[in-house]
Parts: C-alpha cells; structure tokens; sequence
C-alpha cells in the first residue's frame, strides 16, 4: 500500500506545477516531472483514466515523406477542362468567364497556448489557504452579503452543527409500570343532518342543487333549502327550471288525482304525469309522476320553464 504522505507530496507538486503552467510555459525540465507525477498519480488513484497518447505530427503517418505543396491550377486550365467535360458547343464556350477566386490565406494559428501572464500582472499570486482558516461570510460579485439556509452555513463552515439530543435509556416496561392509554379525545360534533323534505332544484342555466326545505312558498320569489353540511342556501326562483320534491321519511304519498299531461321544458326535457292544479294560464303547476319512480313525489315547474304542453 503506498505511504499515503507521499501521495500528498506527490498531489500537492503536481497542483503547484499546475498553478505555475497556467501562468507561465513551464521550463523542459518542471514540464517533464509534471508528465512523471501525472503518470504516477494516475496508477495511484483507483479509476483514474490513462493519460491521452500524443502525437507529434498528427497530420502525416510515420514514416511517410512529407507531400509536396499542391502547385496552383491556372484560371485558363479549369475553364479549358470545364468545356470539356461538358462537350459545350463553340456558342456557349463563350459565355463562359473566368471568376477571380479567393487567395489562399496565409495565416497560421499559433502553436504556444496563452496562458494567465498574457493578461494578468506578474503580481497575480493565488490566495494561501489553510485548514485552520474558517470563512466568516459569504458575499457576490459586489460585495453583498448572501443569506444563506442553515443546512449551507453548517456545509461551508459557518456555523456549528447542533448537538445531537442525548441518547435516551430504554428501560424494559413492567405490568406495573405500563402506563394506561391516554382517553380518547372527544370528537368534534358532528353537524346533525338536516330534516326536512328533500329537493333537487334545477337550475335554467344548467346543473342542480340538492338540499331539503321546511316549507316552500313561490311567492316569495326564493327557496330557501338547508344542505348536506348544515348551511343554508337560497335560490331565486327565476334562476329554476324544475323542482323536484321527494317523499319525507315516514310519509306515504296518496294516488295521484288530476289532468294527465306532458309538459315539454325549454331545455327540450319532458315531464309526464297527472297535474291537480293545472289550468290555462297559471304562473305554474305541478306534476305528479304516475307511476312514481323513484323518491320523487311531485314537481314543481314555472311557466316560463314551459316551452310546450300536451294533454294525454
């Protein structure tokens, strides 16, 4: 096993080559004992990459001659091979021009990198820190404090993680020392359900609520209805299209009595049954479903709910 102080030697030679490089081009001889610890370090470090090959002239094969500069194709050449290869005729050989063509640049990107001295003072030296400097705060790019959770200033240093609680001692419970369970606590009370005659009102603009009514008066231009949860709600009556009362608990409907009709509402639904108060223009009437079907005991439905009524 490698004495693990060497390999912090060895670490810490290779970033201060690292620093260096980044400043200025290393002498021959820093350069290759920064090659020597890299290769070191990478059989020391368990899943370390292996170092790239270089190649010194990646642009020609080994042991290839080196290929001659391509000699430059003369304007009238390619027009002539041009004409040629396209078998033109004498006409259309003359509308052929020569287009002066872009010269080959010149230009050759430098090979040396660019390193930190290039745009940096030669005073630029690194900040020394060591272990036993602890941050005190942590700013931006202007100087201003950053508030910071908790969790990030125990991460950075900032402040002390809190003290684990003290381990409790668990002690074996006996039948004597058992403790009684707690008593329940009283639940909340419950919202007594509504009592009254149970309504589905529905509604012209669609849908329907449902709740129960003490009493039902239409000349009072509302019904008043109590819900599920114990509110109250009132609707207008203008706003209804139907009410359907059903039965109340421990009441018995009587046969139905009246005109048999069937009443066609404006939103194309019908209504069939037997009507004890139906008469030419009344503000309403009612309907009892004959046969009755389900809970249903009577509708009620206004006139201008009516789009059209039809004697059975």
């Amino acid at each position: 096993m490698p004495d693990a102080r060497a390999t912090v030697a060895l670490i810490n030679e290779f970033v201060g080559l690292a620093m260096s490089r980044r400043r200025h081009a290393l002498p021959t001889d820093e350069r290759e004992r920064m090659e020597a610890i890299d290769e070191s370090l990478r059989e020391l470090i368990d899943g370390a990459k292996p170092a790239p090959k270089r190649i010194a002239n990646p642009t020609a094969a080994p042991g290839s001659a080196p290929s001659a500069p391509a000699k430059p194709v003369a304007k009238a050449s390619m027009a002539s091979a041009l004409t040629d290869a396209l078998d033109m005729s004498a006409q259309d050989q003359g509308k052929i021009r020569n287009v002066a063509t872009v010269p080959q640049s010149g230009y050759t990107p430098p090979r040396t990198p660019a390193f930190m001295q290039d745009y940096f003072s030669d005073d630029l030296v690194p900040a020394s820190v060591t272990a036993d400097v602890i941050p005190a705060d942590v700013v931006d790019p202007d100087g201003e404090s950053i508030d910071l959770a908790r969790e990030a200033r125990v991460l950075l240093g900032l402040e002390r993680p809190p003290p684990p609680p003290p381990p409790t001692a668990q002690v074996a419970p006996s039948r004597a020392s058992t403790p009684m369970p707690a008593a329940r606590p009283a639940s909340r009370a419950e919202t007594p359900a509504p009592t009254g005659t149970p309504v589905i009102v529905h509604l012209m603009a669609g849908g329907t609520q449902r709740g129960q009514v003490q009493a039902f008066d239409p000349s009072s231009g509302s019904v008043q209805m109590t819900l599920k949860n114990g509110r109250t709600d009132e609707v207008t009556l203008e706003d209804v299209l139907a009410i359907f009362f059903g039965q109340a608990r421990g009441q018995e409907s009587p046969d139905p009595t009246g005109t048999a009709l069937i009443v066609k509402l404006v939103n194309d639904r019908q209504v069939s049954g037997l009507s004890p108060d139906y008469r030419e223009g009344a503000d309403a009437l009612t309907i009892v479903p004959n046969p009755r079907r389900g809970n249903i005991d009577h509708i009620w439905v206004p006139a201008w709910a009516v789009k059209a009524i039809e004697l059975a």
